[in-house]
């Protein structure tokens, strides 16, 4: 009885540590405050980032207005300079856009008011310096260069 105690408790401890929501700060210049925002692995950050591997992020939004296309944020303050994560920043996000609920695949435009899943994945490159850097993820208004949704998390490169 015991053991099946344990190995429950461990299972329900693992699957809560790797899917639960992780503790993102609003950013300031958004005026859309992601639901729903898990990094696989990290609850609570600084999240880690191990080089050479890849880190999957789930944000959960729904917009104030309707929006034809949208880019990717992910950037971070590195040396006194805002710095894009190369391969991420910058990218049309439309591709990696579903409804909820049903995660179902969906793409640009979008509409105010529907609830919509932003899936994506950060490679974690070899030459990535091994730094703890606030980093902003999010996306980005096409048409008039505005923040849409955005959250701010420690990301620590090792």
């Amino acid at each position: 009885m015991y053991g099946a105690l344990f190995v429950t408790f461990f299972l329900t401890a693992y699957v809560s540590s790797v899917f639960s929501e992780t503790q993102v700060k609003p950013c300031k210049t958004a005026p859309v405050v992601p639901a729903v925002f898990e990094i696989t692995g990290c609850p609570t950050p600084p999240c880690t980032a191990k080089k050479l591997t890849s880190m999957h992020a789930e944000i959960t939004f729904t917009p104030d207005q309707d929006y034809e296309k949208l880019y990717s944020i992910l950037e971070g303050m590195v040396m006194g300079v805002i710095t894009g994560f190369p391969g991420v920043h910058g990218n049309d996000i439309c591709g990696s856009i579903y409804t909820m609920p049903g995660k179902v695949k969906s793409s640009c435009p979008l509409k105010a008011g529907q609830e919509y899943l932003y899936v994506l994945d950060l490679p974690i490159e070899k030459h990535f310096l091994k730094i703890t850097v606030n980093t902003r993820w999010g996306a980005r208004d096409k048409k008039t260069k505005k923040d849409v949704f955005c959250g701010e998390i420690m990301l620590k490169i090792v």
